[in-house]
């Protein structure tokens, strides 16, 4: 009990200090303590100079934060959203603000996280208010509002921005948990021009999270794309879904792909480690292309079913390729060890 008592005057006293130094150590103190009594004084630091004070301790606000402590946050919110960029130059204290507006689910914080999903600000000489975009499109998600899906998609569209806040847009709709949002996900993968390949790719992991039956038929045009890892990250996507027609689909594409992306594309039909993929790769491993062979064979090998443990061993025995040959002999030696 001393000790508590001690620590907490220790705290007041450094709360009290004129010296950053020493405010510091008392927002790491509330921190790591992780007592939430100290909220409202955390809250008082948002809006102190200097700017990295109030910054630090918007990290501990975020982490501490209860549901009777959020009018307060929202008010500092919407304060700082009027107050351009000499408070919160970063925008750190905002991002975290609404971030934390998400894990409290603090539905009255709506409004404000609309003007913050829209909110641009090039005044540093770049896009400063990126990370704030994505965590208001993470809260709206979390707490599913009304209009959530609307929301969240125009900031997936907007191109002209950093892929950062795009990419959080892609996780915001699938934390949505609606299937609604595979609408917006289909036309950004239907109209890629203009969109950055990090977006795509986790805009094609999305719609296999979202478990739409229309998934197949959202991803299958990758498989033929232009662009080489495209087609990997479609084959890797289309490989989760496990649907019984994605092996034939795989396979179909395999004499357009150099050596470097074949391998990964036919390791996609290991990791289903389905009736239907082993069967795709044992026709694969008996392909007259030895660098599709050797893929195969290295993928039976994730997979290391019966059929294609059966497969490696008559493929150890007779393929006139040493480096097919020296494969399978490699995986079957590592299963007896």
């Amino acid at each position: 009990m001393s000790d508590t008592v001690d620590r907490s005057k220790m705290i007041d006293r450094l709360l009290a200090s004129k010296r950053t130094e020493d405010r510091l150590r008392a927002v790491e103190a509330i921190r790591v303590s992780d007592d939430t009594s100290w909220n409202s004084r955390l809250i008082d630091l948002l809006d102190v100079r200097p700017n990295y004070l109030a910054a630090v301790a918007s990290k501990a606000v975020s982490e501490l934060a209860r549901l009777d402590d959020a009018p307060k946050l929202l008010e500092c919110f919407e304060s700082l959203l009027s107050s351009g960029t000499d408070r919160d130059p970063s925008y750190e204290i905002r991002s975290r603000l609404a971030f934390t507006f998400g894990r409290l689910e603090y539905w009255p914080a709506e409004p404000a996280l609309q003007q913050g999903i829209r909110r641009y600000d090039s005044s540093g000489g770049g896009d400063v208010a990126g990370a704030l975009r994505a965590n208001c499109a993470v809260a709206l998600a979390e707490m599913r509002t009304k209009d959530a899906l609307r929301d969240i998609s125009l900031l997936l569209f907007n191109h002209a921005q950093p892929p950062g806040p795009q990419v959080a847009a892609v996780k915001a709709l699938v934390r949505l948990g609606d299937r609604s949002a595979l609408v917006p996900l289909a036309i950004l993968l239907a109209n890629p021009d203009g969109v950055r390949p990090e977006v795509l790719e986790e805009a094609m992991d999305a719609v296999v999270e979202l478990q739409d039956e229309r998934a197949v038929e959202v991803l299958g045009p990758y498989l033929r794309d232009s662009d080489p890892g495209l087609v990997v990250r479609a084959a890797l996507s289309l490989a989760k879904t496990h649907r019984p027609e994605i092996p034939e689909l795989i396979k179909g594409v395999l004499g357009d792909l150099s050596r470097e992306y074949l391998s990964k594309v036919i390791l996609a039909l290991g990791i289903m480690r389905t009736e239907e993929a082993d069967r795709a790769l044992i026709e694969i491993a008996r392909s007259p292309r030895e660098a599709e062979r050797v893929a195969a064979i290295e993928a039976l090998g994730v997979g290391r079913s019966v059929a294609g443990l059966k497969a490696l061993e008559e493929i150890a025995k007779t393929d006139a390729s040493p480096a097919a040959g020296n494969a399978a002999r490699k995986i079957l030696d590592d299963r007896m060890t």
